[in-house]
């Protein structure tokens, strides 16, 4: 996993020196994962991409679908939430050039 990650900034840097990098939303399987995925992401990203914490700003439904991925009424919900989070972050993370 950190291999991977650093082969993709790696390959980010390339063409810019803003990143934004999305971490895992929140699951109802295995929850308790989230805190070493992220404790991997965040050792590995360093100072050199702002980690955007997708798992503090979305809530898995109780019940339905399989866990992990969201879908349905509640998850759609729940996506367009996500996205709309992301989007803000995005925008105060990276510069446009003019």
């Amino acid at each position: 996993m950190k291999s991977d990650i650093k082969r993709l900034l790696d390959q980010t840097e390339k063409y810019t020196k803003n990143c934004l990098w999305v971490g895992p939303p929140h699951t109802r399987k295995n929850p308790q994962r989230l805190p070493r995925l992220y404790k991997i992401i965040e050792e590995t990203v360093g100072e050199r991409c702002k980690i955007f914490r997708s798992h503090e700003v979305t809530k898995y439904p109780a019940r339905g679908s399989d866990g992990i991925h969201y879908w349905g009424k509640e998850g759609k919900a729940m996506a367009y939430l996500w996205a709309n989070k992301v989007f803000e972050e995005f925008s105060k993370t990276v510069e446009y050039p003019n």
